[in-house]
């Protein structure tokens, strides 16, 4: 409960800061999929006017607020991998905010996501691993394939 308390007022300010400011809209998270967990992609849609930066900002379940990363504008995607400072517990609940940044030093702020746990994947597998096993089933196939034709040969 205080965890909605604490989004609605951080809602409420958002929207009395930034009344007048467009937002990014539809800000999302999840965790980052394949991987070995920590790491959690927040993504948005820009909202209809000159933005000089986006913030990100991540808040933990007590409510603490950290700066994860700033991003330019031509950007809408973010990965927050944790740092020394702030690492990213698995299975630890997460919000995000993403603050839009003006050249004018005003700014506004999203409402807060939804809470996302960063989960380890069962298979972190990447392109040059399937890649590796691929050509290794292949070699093993073509093997079989010979030796059953009786063309393989002793060592």
């Amino acid at each position: 409960m205080a965890v909605c308390s604490v989004g609605l007022v951080l809602a409420v300010c958002a929207s009395a800061r930034g009344a007048d400011l467009p937002l990014p809209r539809n800000v999302t998270a999840a965790d980052k999929p394949h991987d070995s967990g920590k790491a959690i992609v927040v993504t948005w849609d820009a909202p209809p006017a000159e933005v000089a930066a986006y913030e990100i900002i991540r808040l933990d379940p007590e409510g603490n607020r950290q700066q994860v990363g700033i991003v330019p504008p031509s950007q809408q995607r973010f990965i927050d991998s944790g740092s020394s400072a702030a690492p990213i517990e698995n299975h630890r609940p997460y919000r995000y905010i993403v603050k839009t940044l003006f050249s004018d030093d005003r700014s506004a702020e999203s409402v807060p996501t939804e809470p996302v746990r960063a989960v380890p994947s069962w298979f972190n597998w990447k392109l040059a691993d399937l890649i590796g096993i691929l050509v290794f089933v292949a070699i093993l196939v073509g093997l079989v394939l010979r030796a059953r034709q009786g063309r393989v040969t002793a060592l």
